[in-house]
């Protein structure tokens, strides 16, 4: 029991972060789908900078703290 609060002590944080970029970000998109709406200047950018869309689809994947396996877990 007292492994598992653990792992929900180090997984909460992450968690959080992540869903509110998610959230700030998906808000300006919806916006987008109005007529006569202007693009917001994060999305602007991401779509002068390829490159990071990359930055930003692995930070959506892997979030905020992306967890390792230590050796022994690998067994």
């Amino acid at each position: 029991m007292r492994e598992l609060r653990r792992v929900q002590r180090r997984r909460t944080w992450p968690v959080v972060v992540t869903q509110q970029i998610q959230r700030n970000a998906q808000g300006p998109l919806l916006a987008v789908t109005e007529p006569g709406a202007r693009m917001p200047l994060v999305l602007r950018a991401l779509r002068r900078a390829p490159r990071l869309t990359r930055v930003v689809g692995r930070f959506v994947g892997l979030g905020a703290r992306p967890e390792r396996l230590s050796r022994p877990a690998m067994r």
